[in-house]
């Protein structure tokens, strides 16, 4: 399931055309944490992170996270 969320992850940035270190700013968060979720399908503990990230991708962070992971948000 986590190689699930890491290749959606990756596809989703990818197909925006935004390198990881752009998103990461985008989303007021480190490059290490795109790298995380894209390599080894770690999301983000952080509700907030989870949020922004999705946001800057331009989807709800349900639809990003919740479906692949089972990780609950507030």
């Amino acid at each position: 399931m986590r190689r699930n969320i890491a290749e959606r992850f990756r596809e989703l940035r990818q197909s925006r055309g935004l390198p990881q270190a752009v998103l990461a700013r985008m989303a007021s968060t480190s490059p290490v944490t795109v790298n995380l979720i894209e390599r080894w399908g770690i999301p983000p503990r952080n509700p907030s992170i989870r949020r922004r990230l999705a946001e800057a991708l331009g989807l709800d962070p349900r639809e990003l996270f919740d479906e692949q992971e089972g990780v609950s948000l507030p």
